[in-house]
């Protein structure tokens, strides 16, 4: 099975986790935060744009998944619950800001490259896009991984399943183990690698409760 074929099922795995979250949401069994939500949506369009800038290829898949499903999500939140929102905690803001940012060298190298007029550094450019994108969703991770572990009642464990299989899966479309290629796939496993455990804990122990 070749690479390309492997990043495509494992895209596709990881865009099944999106639908139990999308039916709880128009069962109103869940509500979700349009602040964290925008951040993603924005993040994950930086991480995306800056990965295949970077070399990604076959594993492009599921990182085109996770620049999309967000902005779905978004809008499935905005659908059910059309207030505006009245305020956003600190450090939203300020992850919302760095990420509008993280665009800004992309732009850059797009802009020189299509003007045949990159400098011998412009390289490093959508590099800054693509590993700071990765340092503002880990930060933005924490307290997910933290609340699997004290309130794991709160996540959706089929949804993590499909993430944590796809974002393994995904491992193996990698062509070629550059930091470049590889980084962005190896670091999509962490959160769900270490969020699932947590759950299937929980569903065990609530399953021997008499």
């Amino acid at each position: 099975m070749s690479h390309q074929v492997i990043g495509q099922i494992a895209g596709g795995i990881a865009t099944l986790g999106f639908i139990p979250y999308l039916i709880a949401i128009f069962r109103n069994k869940t509500k979700p935060s349009k602040a964290s939500w925008t951040i993603w949506a924005i993040i994950g369009v930086a991480l995306a744009l800056s990965y295949k800038t970077s070399g990604a290829n076959a594993t492009m898949w599921a990182p085109i998944s996770y620049a999309i499903c967000p902005i779905v999500v978004l809008a499935a939140a905005y659908y059910k619950d059309r207030s505006k929102m009245t305020s956003w905690p600190k450090a939203d803001k300020i992850c919302l800001v760095v990420g509008l940012l993280l665009f800004v060298p992309w732009l850059l190298f797009k802009i020189a490259e299509r003007s045949n007029m990159s400098p011998e550094w412009s390289w490093i450019l959508p590099r800054v896009t693509l590993y700071g994108g990765i340092m503002v969703d880990a930060l933005g991770s924490i307290p997910t991984v933290w609340k699997s572990w004290k309130n794991p009642e709160g996540e959706d464990s089929l949804a993590w399943t499909f993430y944590t299989v796809g974002n393994c899966l995904n491992l193996l479309a990698v062509e070629t183990w550059s930091w470049d290629v590889a980084s962005y796939a190896v670091y999509m496993t962490m959160p769900a690698v270490l969020i699932l455990p947590s759950l299937y804990i929980y569903r065990i122990k609530r399953a021997k409760r008499p």
